[in-house]
């Protein structure tokens, strides 16, 4: 998912171009030990040499969210001239927005019962928090300090709250700019991740919140993703936001053993450059929050084929075009999530160990001499 906050670095930027070759030689790296294991090991699943083969194939049972996000399109944007004020503009926004939000909600019809968002996001929180407590990779007093500050993110769910959000946050900084041009901005803000009309399968970090796409669950019902499922995989999404409160970009002393075993396993030495690291940090703290709500369903873990499942629904776009601050897609998918020692037992995957390293907050499991 997204997040706003800083640029990408000048080294990424000229780095950009070597993302296909980087994306080879993580794989080839990354992956190398499980075709060895495979050789040796008749009974090892292929998903766990290949995550992302799975999760990328498996479908979308409906297109409600594409046929919303056309109708309103047509219905307001595509009415509005070039010659639009700002008070115009920022109309059309509020009604497209709040519609888009209200015609989700009546199509998955969830109701009540459905994915209730800020129980997630709490949950999400507190899973965390209780992490954070117990990582032998962090000082007593440094998780104490990244739990205050997690402690404080909030959830936003609506354009409009968001908007009243960023206008505050740009007064609080002086901002003088005029009020429907200022509004303009927020909205163009919002817009950015969530899509025009909120319905892009989405959150994102900013102004100290967490911000919820309307279009995120949509995008689970078109799965036709299971309750249970659907607030599973938006919990992994809410993690994965939660954890940029608390990633490298703001805790890098946090992440100095993780640090160093990516660059180990994947030769790659920008791969800890602002955006990518952000992102893998992130990840992490997503896949934790997932294992944990996965291991603690009343009937028990779904089996390794359904997490399967949770997972493609949950890491839902990451198939699409990469950019310079994200990394592949098949290595946040087979690395990052895939052997998260949390994860690894729930899809039914070997432990931490050669070939399969694990990279944790501590460094490399296991740790071996030659690192």
């Amino acid at each position: 998912m997204t997040k706003t906050r800083g640029s990408t670095s000048f080294l990424l930027k000229t780095e950009a171009m070597q993302m296909r070759t980087w994306l080879v030689g993580v794989s080839a790296v990354a992956l190398a030990g499980f075709a060895s294991a495979k050789a040796t090991d008749q009974d090892y699943p292929l998903r766990c040499g290949d995550l992302f083969g799975f999760t990328s194939a498996v479908p979308k049972g409906r297109a409600d969210a594409d046929q919303l996000d056309t109708s309103l399109n047509a219905k307001y944007w595509d009415t509005l001239g070039p010659t639009a004020t700002p008070s115009m503009f920022n109309a059309m926004a509020r009604s497209a927005t709040s519609e888009g939000a209200r015609r989700a909600d009546e199509i998955t019809s969830w109701g009540p019962d459905g994915p209730m968002a800020q129980e997630v996001f709490e949950a999400a929180k507190a899973a965390i928090a209780a992490h954070l407590r117990t990582d032998a990779g962090l000082s007593t007093e440094l998780s104490g300090l990244m739990a205050e500050q997690l402690k404080g993110v909030t959830l936003i769910q609506t354009a409009e709250d968001y908007v009243g959000s960023y206008i505050s946050h740009e007064r609080r900084k002086g901002n003088a700019t005029g009020e429907p041009e200022l509004t303009v901005q927020a909205y163009r803000s919002y817009q950015s991740s969530c899509g025009r009309n909120g319905l892009k399968p989405n959150a994102f970090f900013a102004l100290g919140s967490v911000v919820l796409c309307p279009g995120l669950a949509l995008g689970l019902h078109d799965f036709d993703a299971s309750r249970a499922d659907a607030m599973d995989a938006m919990a992994y999404t809410l993690g994965h936001e939660l954890g940029h409160a608390i990633d490298s970009s703001v805790w890098p002393q946090a992440y100095a053993g993780m640090a160093a075993c990516y660059r180990s396993i994947t030769q790659v030495t920008y791969i800890w450059e602002p955006g990518l690291a952000d992102e893998i940090t992130a990840d992490h703290w997503g896949a934790l929050v997932l294992a944990r709500r996965l291991r603690a369903r009343p009937a028990g873990p779904p089996s390794p084929e359904q997490v399967v499942k949770i997972i493609a629904y949950a890491t839902d776009g990451y198939d699409a075009p990469q950019s310079s601050t994200h990394p592949p897609s098949q290595f946040r998918v087979n690395q990052t999530i895939a052997r998260h020692p949390d994860m690894v037992g729930l899809l039914g995957c070997p432990g931490a160990g050669e070939p399969n390293p694990t990279c944790t907050l501590r460094g490399r499991l296991p740790t071996t001499a030659s690192g």
